[in-house]
């Protein structure tokens, strides 16, 4: 969470993403007493905002424990951000560093790595028309 909350924060749903971060460090859950005391909050309004969070997925309760853990609408959303990142992209200010660092090295990755000669040549040739552009 932030030092400072912005001055327009909405303080329901500062709490709610406290609830959030909090449960996905406690893999295992928390009860409601538990999860007010690890955030500063009532246990009446913790579970007031559980129930929220519940009926949109967000949050699950284990019923033999009746302890909170993150719900699956959290790993769809997780899949639909790496759905979207551009790997390639991403990784490509890092090859370059590696390149202009490291070229022996990366020479011998790409060796290991690329057993077609072509596929190796067309591999370097992308990472320095990357670093051109």
């Amino acid at each position: 969470m932030l030092d400072k909350p912005p001055d327009n924060a909405v303080h329901s749903i500062e709490r709610a993403l406290a609830i959030i971060e909090t449960l996905g460090r406690y893999p295992q859950g928390l009860g409601v007493t538990e999860l007010g005391q690890a955030i500063g909050l009532h246990k009446s309004t913790v579970h007031r905002l559980l129930g929220t969070l519940m009926a949109y997925g967000y949050v699950e309760q284990d019923h033999l424990t009746e302890r909170y853990r993150l719900g699956m609408k959290m790993v769809a959303l997780g899949l639909e951000l790496l759905d979207r990142i551009d790997y390639r992209r991403e990784a490509l200010p890092f090859l370059k560093e590696l390149v202009d660092t490291e070229p022996t090295r990366v020479a011998r990755i790409l060796d290991e790595l690329i057993d077609f000669p072509e596929d190796k040549e067309e591999a370097i040739l992308e990472l320095s028309q990357a670093e051109a552009g």
